[in-house]
């Protein structure tokens, strides 16, 4: 489904979000496109964060490559539920499937937010290239 057709559906729409949306939907939203904060905004739009990007934005603030401002955990927390959005928890079939997908992405947590966007059947709203190889409904 297109970005605007998505945009325009009357149904809920269910979305993804990958670790640079997640934060810049919060910090730094012009970063985002128009349309894309249009749907994080709306109220029909259900949003997932993933436990695989708060894992991964905890090791990285962790290792002082991201600065959340005060405690990581609690951070999290806040930003999420700011955004609304709904935890998505790692089941054994995500793991599975990320086990499986082609070596196009090295990282571990974005095969994992692959995985889960296929197997949930959920949108994955993401800028990177490399995600968007694979066989799995992303939004930019």
């Amino acid at each position: 489904m297109s970005l605007s057709a998505l945009r325009n559906s009357s149904v809920n729409k269910r979305l993804l979000l990958d670790s640079h949306v997640f934060l810049w939907a919060i910090a730094e939203p012009e970063n985002l496109t128009a349309e894309i904060r249009a749907l994080l905004e709306s109220p029909a739009t259900r949003l997932y964060l993933s436990a695989a990007t708060v894992w991964e934005l905890l090791i990285k603030a962790r290792k002082k490559k991201i600065d959340l401002g005060g405690d990581p955990v609690s951070r999290l927390r806040e930003y999420a539920d700011r955004l609304r959005a709904l935890p998505l928890a790692i089941t054994n079939q995500h793991v599975a499937q990320a086990f499986t997908l082609g070596g196009l992405h090295k990282d571990p947590f974005d095969r994992l937010l692959i995985a889960q966007a296929r197997l949930e059947h959920i949108p994955l709203v993401t800028r990177d290239e490399t995600i968007r190889n694979y066989d799995v409904e992303t939004i930019w």
